[in-house]
Protein backbone atom coordinates (compact mmCIF):
# COMPACT_ATOMS: atom_id res chain seq x y z
CA UNK A 1 0.00 0.00 0.00
CA UNK A 2 3.12 2.31 0.91
CA UNK A 3 4.20 1.88 -2.06
CA UNK A 4 1.24 2.41 -4.35
CA UNK A 5 0.93 5.79 -2.55
CA UNK A 6 4.68 7.06 -3.43
CA UNK A 7 3.90 5.76 -6.67
CA UNK A 8 1.04 7.27 -7.13
CA UNK A 9 2.06 10.95 -5.64
CA UNK A 10 5.25 10.53 -7.95
CA UNK A 11 2.52 10.25 -10.78
CA UNK A 12 0.64 12.68 -10.01
CA UNK A 13 3.54 15.49 -9.74
CA UNK A 14 4.51 14.39 -13.18
CA UNK A 15 1.39 15.32 -14.15
CA UNK A 16 1.02 18.23 -12.66
CA UNK A 17 5.07 19.60 -13.93
CA UNK A 18 3.90 18.55 -17.18
CA UNK A 19 0.86 20.86 -17.61
CA UNK A 20 2.79 23.63 -15.66
CA UNK A 21 5.10 23.91 -18.84
CA UNK A 22 2.39 22.92 -21.70
CA UNK A 23 0.78 26.35 -20.27
CA UNK A 24 3.94 28.74 -20.21
CA UNK A 25 3.87 30.79 -23.13
CA UNK A 26 7.00 31.13 -24.82
CA UNK A 27 8.96 34.51 -24.71
CA UNK A 28 8.04 36.82 -27.10
CA UNK A 29 10.95 39.35 -26.11
CA UNK A 30 14.53 38.56 -27.61
CA UNK A 31 16.89 39.33 -24.80
CA UNK A 32 20.80 40.24 -24.29
CA UNK A 33 22.91 40.16 -20.60
CA UNK A 34 26.39 41.13 -19.93
CA UNK A 35 26.78 41.63 -16.10
CA UNK A 36 24.52 44.98 -14.98
CA UNK A 37 23.48 45.67 -18.66
CA UNK A 38 20.28 44.40 -20.85
CA UNK A 39 19.23 44.84 -23.66
CA UNK A 40 15.51 43.05 -24.15
CA UNK A 41 14.10 43.76 -28.18
CA UNK A 42 10.66 43.23 -28.52
CA UNK A 43 8.27 42.92 -31.81
CA UNK A 44 4.88 45.32 -32.27
CA UNK A 45 3.32 42.00 -33.71
CA UNK A 46 3.97 39.83 -30.87
CA UNK A 47 5.99 36.89 -32.28
CA UNK A 48 9.30 36.12 -32.42
CA UNK A 49 9.21 36.69 -36.00
CA UNK A 50 8.77 39.23 -38.99
CA UNK A 51 6.66 38.73 -41.28
CA UNK A 52 7.70 39.65 -45.55
CA UNK A 53 6.43 42.73 -46.52
CA UNK A 54 4.45 44.10 -43.12
CA UNK A 55 6.25 47.10 -41.56
CA UNK A 56 6.31 45.78 -37.43
CA UNK A 57 7.71 48.32 -34.81
CA UNK A 58 10.54 47.26 -33.19
CA UNK A 59 11.28 48.27 -28.94
CA UNK A 60 14.11 47.76 -27.64
CA UNK A 61 14.50 48.45 -24.07
CA UNK A 62 17.60 49.23 -22.12
CA UNK A 63 19.05 48.69 -18.90
CA UNK A 64 22.15 50.21 -17.60
CA UNK A 65 23.24 51.60 -20.75
CA UNK A 66 22.95 55.59 -22.02
CA UNK A 67 20.65 56.34 -24.73
CA UNK A 68 23.37 58.58 -26.10
CA UNK A 69 25.65 55.77 -26.53
CA UNK A 70 23.09 53.05 -27.83
CA UNK A 71 23.64 52.57 -31.03
CA UNK A 72 20.92 50.10 -33.40
CA UNK A 73 22.64 48.82 -37.10
CA UNK A 74 20.59 47.15 -38.76
CA UNK A 75 18.69 47.28 -42.98
CA UNK A 76 15.93 48.99 -42.99
CA UNK A 77 15.79 50.33 -39.49
CA UNK A 78 14.02 53.56 -39.11
CA UNK A 79 13.79 55.26 -35.96
CA UNK A 80 10.56 56.64 -34.17
CA UNK A 81 11.08 57.35 -30.92
CA UNK A 82 13.43 57.83 -27.62
CA UNK A 83 12.99 57.68 -24.37
CA UNK A 84 15.27 57.06 -21.37
CA UNK A 85 15.09 53.42 -21.60
CA UNK A 86 14.00 52.50 -24.89
CA UNK A 87 13.87 52.89 -28.34
CA UNK A 88 11.79 52.33 -31.12
CA UNK A 89 12.42 51.65 -34.80
CA UNK A 90 9.99 50.33 -37.94
CA UNK A 91 10.76 47.94 -40.03
CA UNK A 92 9.49 46.33 -43.47
CA UNK A 93 11.30 42.94 -43.76
CA UNK A 94 11.96 41.80 -47.41
CA UNK A 95 13.03 38.10 -46.79
CA UNK A 96 16.45 37.59 -49.56
CA UNK A 97 16.31 34.24 -51.73
CA UNK A 98 19.16 33.03 -49.14
CA UNK A 99 18.75 34.75 -45.95
CA UNK A 100 15.92 33.59 -43.85
CA UNK A 101 16.82 35.77 -40.91
CA UNK A 102 17.26 39.97 -40.46
CA UNK A 103 20.00 40.16 -38.58
CA UNK A 104 20.04 43.42 -35.68
CA UNK A 105 23.19 44.42 -34.11
CA UNK A 106 23.27 46.41 -30.60
CA UNK A 107 26.16 48.35 -29.92
CA UNK A 108 27.02 50.53 -26.40
CA UNK A 109 29.96 52.75 -27.10
CA UNK A 110 31.87 55.42 -25.75
CA UNK A 111 34.15 57.95 -27.00
CA UNK A 112 36.93 55.50 -27.79
CA UNK A 113 35.71 51.90 -28.10
CA UNK A 114 32.87 49.54 -28.07
CA UNK A 115 31.57 48.22 -24.35
CA UNK A 116 28.99 46.27 -25.50
CA UNK A 117 27.59 44.16 -28.88
CA UNK A 118 25.33 41.53 -29.79
CA UNK A 119 23.66 40.55 -32.95
CA UNK A 120 19.69 39.31 -32.95
CA UNK A 121 18.53 37.30 -35.92
CA UNK A 122 15.35 37.59 -36.18
CA UNK A 123 13.58 35.07 -38.78
CA UNK A 124 11.54 36.36 -41.44
CA UNK A 125 8.37 34.53 -42.81
CA UNK A 126 6.54 34.59 -45.98
CA UNK A 127 3.27 35.52 -46.23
Amino acid sequence: MKNLNIYSLCVLTILILGCNRSLKQPAEVYSFNQKDKSVELKLENDKMYFIEGETTKVTFMIKNIELENFSVIGLGLEKIDALSNQVTYKITPIKKKKENNISITVVEHNDTKIVLKNKFLIPVQRK
